[in-house]
């Protein structure tokens, strides 16, 4: 099954004829229903990495290793579970439909908008963004259950590699998905096949946290077009952030010294929830203080306080 995932992306790279008319042409309920279904299967997941791991026949012992320590704990905590929003399912569902209606396969459209422009342009206001996507082909029909499950397991067995089709859903700093399978059909070397279609856009938004905590966030990037600021593309993963100060606790009115600290995702992206203070901040890259901030003041306004920390010294990733 983990092939046959991977068996579309090969074919849909090629120029192939579309037809417009969906595969078994299922009802909206049925379709909702499986999509519905997938949520579940990845909220499962989440919840504990290791249990799929397991099941899909992947040694856990050696996957331990391979993910690092960092991301090993949290899958050993456990992830936060995935909520549906409406506004990604949009995005979603308009990747999908243009997919098939224009017969391409990629998370770039014809004319070069890719993800992040599509979940503009649905005003969800994200500080992290990521897009999944997976697809089937078949000769004969197979039900909505059964493609949903071969495009589930094959983009888990990428994010459990940490490859980056599936790497966004198993993401700790992601909150909210939306997704659309959808189906249609294509030609191939004198063969028509039936296909299934599926993406998933999910993000996480600039809103407060509970408790009195405020968000620090941002990205550790490398400014390859030296505009002096982060662009998609530009992150660089693995870095160690850290931040160490004095924190209140609103509870006794005493002031704690705390250290906290967090390897920078596929992305570059990284974030802190923390208590009303003030921060220091220095970034790593192989035991180098690259970057430091003496002063970083986290309050209670709830406004997301973002810093990017661009480096320039160490080669690319």
């Amino acid at each position: 099954m983990y092939r046959i995932f991977f068996l579309i992306t090969l074919i849909l790279s090629l120029v192939i004829t579309f037809g417009s008319s969906r595969a078994g042409q299922k009802s909206l309920a049925e379709q909702e229903s499986v999509e519905a279904l997938f949520l579940q299967w990845i909220n499962e997941a989440r919840s504990n990495p290791w249990v799929e791991a397991e099941r899909l026949g992947l040694n856990v012992t050696k996957l331990r290793m391979e993910v690092g320590e960092s991301t090993a704990n949290q899958w050993d905590e456990g992830l936060t579970p995935l909520k549906w929003n409406e506004r990604l399912a949009l995005a979603s569902t308009c990747q999908v439909k243009d997919m098939l209606d224009r017969c391409y396969y990629s998370h770039m459209n014809p004319e070069g908008l890719g993800p992040e422009q599509r979940i503009q342009s649905v005003f969800y206001d994200a500080m992290f963004f990521g897009e999944s996507m997976g697809g089937v082909a078949f000769l004969k029909i197979i039900s909505l259950e059964e493609a949903i499950r071969i495009i589930y397991e094959g983009l888990l067995m990428d994010a459990l590699s940490q490859g980056p089709e599936g790497a966004p859903l198993l993401d700790p700093l992601l909150r909210d998905i939306g997704l659309c399978l959808d189906g249609g059909h294509l030609f191939f070397e004198d063969t028509w096949y039936n296909i299934y279609l599926l993406t998933c856009d999910l993000g996480r938004t600039q809103e407060p946290v509970s408790d009195g905590k405020g968000i620090l966030y941002g990205h550790v990037f490398k400014d390859q077009n030296d505009n002096g600021r982060y662009d998609q593309g530009e992150g660089i993963q693995g870095s160690l952030v850290t931040v160490h100060g004095w924190q209140e606790d609103d509870e006794s009115d005493f002031w704690m010294l705390t250290k906290n600290q967090i390897v920078s995702g596929r992305k570059g992206e990284y974030l802190f929830e923390l208590l009303p203070g003030d921060y220091r901040l220095n970034m790593k890259q192989n035991g180098l203080v690259m970057v430091e901030i003496d002063r970083l003041p986290i309050d209670y306004s709830g406004v997301p306080l973002r810093v990017d920390l661009a480096c320039t010294d160490f080669a690319d990733k």
